[in-house]
């Protein structure tokens, strides 16, 4: 077990103060919207994508709706009759997918669904999905604004110590002679932030609730996603979290994009010498291992080939589609450009 020290004369803590009125929260699609096409999945990417969705149009004046990964237990799409349970994140959402176009076995009515979001590229080979690139998102360990985590790294982490913090080798921090024990926090199980942080740090999911990592807080409170008012640091402990760059940005811009301002009290950390934010957008130089291109997924066939159908196409694929043209709205929700933006060079089965 390792301590963390840092020794100073006199600390004056002046915590930071963030705006907590947030705009009118995103929700579901309100039924009917008379939506050609469907779609599920991440979490992180529902904001965006439901913009989106009442902006665009498909070249012969189609539009697509978008299902928040959270909420009512079941929901019943305009794509198709027939209530199923909600898709949980980008697992679930390219599941459910495969569900609706009939390439698994499931609850999901036939054509319920057109397309998922995911946060991720698939992880399982194959060629029954096309997963479209979208954007660019990242992840920044959050800690508590002022709090003794933050002051213990006034420069940041570097991967080892954010590694050591996680794989419970350091477990304490003091600075002024105090000292608190550290508890790392991941998201839930759904969480598409939590399998790729733990990635990144080369650690497996097994690491959680069966060491220092929790995704539930002493209380016994979930840890969601990509909410920074679950770091409280209660007595005793300091507390640190894994969230989405481009929801933080989302977040701090709620009275424009709606999404809810769950910062609270938190602070995303520098990471190698790199800030997470600048002016406004994530930091072309943020560590690349924790950056991750975002997409949506399609049945292969929907957006390639002679059966392609021509508005999703106009929608999704290529530089020039109509999702990857609205650049203004991908960066105001936080994401970056993806320079591959539309492109058919990905394939995997979920």
């Amino acid at each position: 077990m390792t301590s963390i020290r840092r020794l100073t004369a006199a600390l004056v803590l002046v915590p930071a103060v963030l705006a907590v009125v947030a705009g009118p929260a995103a929700a579901d699609p309100p039924p009917p919207t008379g939506a050609s096409y469907c779609a599920v999945g991440s979490e992180t990417m529902q904001a965006v994508m439901q913009r989106l969705a009442g902006t665009v149009r498909s070249v012969s004046g189609k539009t697509f709706e978008s299902w928040h990964a959270t909420g009512s237990s079941t929901i019943t799409t305009s794509c198709a009759p027939g209530a199923f349970p909600r898709p949980g994140g980008s697992t679930d959402g390219t599941l459910a997918l495969r569900d609706s176009k009939g390439l698994n076995t499931g609850p999901v009515p036939d054509n319920a669904i057109s397309f998922a979001r995911s946060w991720r590229g698939p992880v399982v080979t194959g060629d029954a999905l096309q997963f479209v690139p979208f954007g660019v998102d990242a992840v920044a360990p959050a800690v508590r604004s002022g709090g003794l985590l933050d002051r213990a790294f006034p420069n940041g982490l570097s991967f080892a110590m954010l590694q050591s913090i996680y794989n419970c080798t350091t477990t304490t921090v003091t600075v002024g002679g105090e000292t608190r024990t550290i508890r790392p926090y991941v998201p839930g199980l759904k969480s598409d932030t939590r399998n790729f942080f733990l990635y990144a740090l080369n650690l497996h999911d097994t690491v959680v609730n069966t060491t220092c990592v929790r995704d539930t807080k002493l209380s016994g409170e979930p840890v969601p996603e990509n909410d920074g008012t679950v770091l409280t640091d209660p007595a005793g402990v300091v507390e640190i979290v894994p969230m989405s760059i481009a929801s933080i940005i989302a977040q701090t811009d709620h009275v424009v994009t709606g999404v809810e301002d769950r910062r609270g009290g938190s602070k995303p950390m520098v990471v190698a010498g790199a800030a997470p934010i600048v002016n406004g957008a994530i930091n072309p130089a943020w560590p690349v291992w924790l950056q991750q291109k975002v997409y949506n997924a399609f049945p292969r066939r929907s957006v390639a080939g002679a059966f392609a159908d021509s508005d999703l196409v106009s929608l999704f694929v290529g530089v020039s589609s109509m999702v990857c043209t609205d650049t203004a709205t991908l960066h105001r929700f936080g994401f970056r450009t993806a320079s591959d933006c539309g492109s058919l060079s990905v394939l995997g089965n979920y």
